[in-house]
């Protein structure tokens, strides 16, 4: 009978979802590197040969949400073109804010996630910014650019994160942002 091996992208993959879920229970001031290697299902010293300290962890874990949120980006829009890319990229942001699990945090730690949206924002406009750009210039009858329509969608999409509002709301604002008829 085979056996499982747990490699270190592996590990190291486990040691960042036990971060999200630590730092979604308890919070950045009350984050625990023992806590984290035990929800993990690692020892301590497991958890530092893949992290020096918890500056470094945190760093890596802003990168693994990026990923996550592109790599589900392009997963969302295989096959679409058109318009139809655009509006399912707007529908793909709201369930990852919706499925976002640090989202209790706004009300928590409030300043910790006011830096952690202010690099969403950074990493997040020029992924749609392209979107955008494969729009034709008629597309859009204002003439704003894609860079600018970008950032207006996601400042608003992390305004109704902040403050939680209707989320057929936010999907009709963002279409209306994005020029996007449905």
């Amino acid at each position: 009978m085979p056996t499982t091996t747990t490699g270190p992208s592996d590990t190291r993959s486990r040691l960042l979802d036990a971060t999200s879920l630590a730092l979604a229970q308890y919070g950045p001031r009350k984050l625990s590197l023992t806590d984290i290697a035990a929800l993990a299902g690692v020892s301590r010293p497991t958890l530092y040969r893949h992290f020096a300290s918890r500056h470094e962890l945190l760093l890596a874990l802003a990168d693994y949400e990026k990923e996550r949120f592109e790599s589900g980006l392009t997963d969302a829009l295989e096959g679409l073109v058109g318009p139809a890319r655009l509006d399912r990229a707007l529908c793909f942001i709201i369930e990852f804010q919706h499925e976002y699990p640090m989202r209790g945090l706004v009300a928590i730690e409030p300043a910790f996630m006011l830096e952690q949206l202010e690099q969403a924002l950074r990493s997040m406009t020029p992924t749609l910014a392209s979107l955008f750009g494969e729009r034709s210039p008629s597309a859009d009858p204002g003439g704003a650019r894609p860079a600018d329509l970008a950032d207006l969608v996601v400042r608003t999409a992390l305004s109704h994160f902040l403050i939680k509002g209707d989320d057929a709301q936010l999907l009709r604002e963002l279409r209306h942002i994005a020029s996007v008829q449905r």
